[in-house]
């Protein structure tokens, strides 16, 4: 493969003394092989409908049908989204910190960004508490991780420059749209990230930097950059709201934001250092002791079954996010109890009969209350890093010894099992 032509076509720096750094060495030396084995009309085929799939949705009704079809294959679902939340979609994709400003602007107060900012430390030293008590590991290889979890960063709502309209005007000057040729404007569109992202390569990273909108409901963890991200859309109920009691709060960002730091020391993220460079920094024996602990949830969760479609989970695939999920409930919990050391919960739930302490458990379970098609489940099973929902919850909460003691849960039952799993 002429890669040097590649790289001439597809950058705006050409700069044939620039380093290009490869991190799956081992994907590309087989994608060579397969192109070389593959037959011509295949790979032409595969390219042609790969690039007419990517902007297909900016074309007309005939071809958004053909999009349909292989959409319900995929996931199930029998008809197109309505023409105004794909156009919302579209536009807050492209133009995420624009639409991000209008939305923090009216509907984020400050007082959930400062809340948030609370919650991330109490549940920060309660992952170090953790750490502690992880007496399998080398005390050594602890510290180091102590001084990981102290090191990362931490976004929260927005960025600030969101809220300066001259810089913001600066940004985005170069952009003018036609009323009259959409796909045009689609192009410019594209071009102009592209610009904006090959721009990057001249100027060091900045670790600090959003890489995404504000005014979307997620929330993540980088490995490269040992950073935390909790975008304003995701603080709003049932995740978070600044008039509901702290434990359904905990109970719902807060276990988001306990499962997102626990990513830094999941299969994963523990092979990248605090500043988020790609380093070895356990001894073998931790990691033998980390995969002993960690194998027990690769029984557990690989005998779950989705009987709509007839399929267990692939407990190795989501080996990450079940780690991450098991230590956000318990390091939330315990941030929360914390709390409740120095404070009151002075906000009720009338006409619910329960304790705080279920509420906490409540809204953790409500925060992954979902729907899915048979289509839609087949493929989260075959690729995807989550389990089904319905079992992250029931596979978090029957290794969760709290909710057994809040609930009453008779040991062997379904939900208390003797035998529990636990890494961190």
């Amino acid at each position: 493969m002429d890669w040097e032509t590649y790289l001439e076509t597809i950058t705006w720096r050409n700069n044939h003394t620039q380093e290009v750094g490869v991190f799956g060495l081992d994907y590309f030396k087989k994608l060579v092989s397969l192109v070389r084995e593959t037959d011509n009309r295949t790979i032409s085929n595969y390219l042609l409908w790969r690039f007419v799939k990517n902007r297909i949705s900016n074309l007309s009704e005939k071809f958004i049908q053909v999009k349909q079809t292989y959409i319900k294959v995929l996931f199930g679902r029998n008809s197109q989204p309505e023409r105004w939340r794909s156009c919302v979609t579209y536009v807050t994709g492209n133009l995420g910190y624009v639409v991000g400003a209008m939305f923090v602007k009216r509907y984020f107060p400050e007082a959930s960004k400062n809340d948030t900012h609370e919650m991330i430390s109490l549940i920060r030293d309660s992952f170090k508490d953790a750490l502690e008590e992880a007496h399998w590991m080398n005390q050594e290889t602890r510290s180091v991780a102590q001084e990981k979890v102290d090191t990362i960063i931490k976004n929260v709502g927005y960025p600030e420059y969101l809220l300066n309209n001259t810089y913001m005007d600066t940004i985005y000057s170069e952009l003018s749209f036609n009323p009259d040729t959409h796909f045009e404007n689609v192009i410019k569109m594209l071009q102009f990230h592209a610009r904006t992202n090959h721009n990057l390569l001249a100027i060091p990273v900045n670790r600090t930097a959003w890489v995404t909108s504000p005014a979307v409901v997620n929330a993540y963890y980088s490995r490269s950059k040992n950073m935390i991200v909790f975008p304003a859309g995701i603080l709003q109920p049932p995740f978070y709201h600044p008039a509901f009691p702290r434990s359904l709060n905990y109970g719902g960002i807060g276990v988001v934001i306990g499962h997102e730091i626990t990513h830094g020391f999941d299969d994963r993220g523990r092979q990248f250092d605090k500043n988020g460079n790609l380093q070895q920094w356990w001894t073998p024996d931790d990691v033998s002791k980390f995969y002993q602990r960690a194998s027990c949830m690769l029984d557990q969760y690989g005998e779950y079954k989705v009987d709509d479609v007839g399929l267990k989970i692939n407990p190795v695939n989501t080996l990450g996010e079940n780690i991450a999920d098991n230590a956000g409930i318990k390091i939330s919990y315990q941030a929360y109890q914390n709390w409740r050391k120095n404070n009151e919960e002075t906000v009720t739930m009338p006409f619910v009969n329960l304790s705080h302490d279920q509420l906490f458990f409540l809204n953790f379970g409500q925060i992954w209350c979902e729907v899915n098609s048979p289509e839609a489940m087949l493929t989260k099973i075959r690729s995807g890093q989550h389990s089904p929902n319905r079992f992250r919850v029931i596979g978090t909460l029957s290794n969760s010894e709290e909710f057994s003691q809040a609930f009453n849960c008779p040991v062997g039952s379904k939900m208390n099992p003797e035998r529990k799993c636990r890494v961190w």
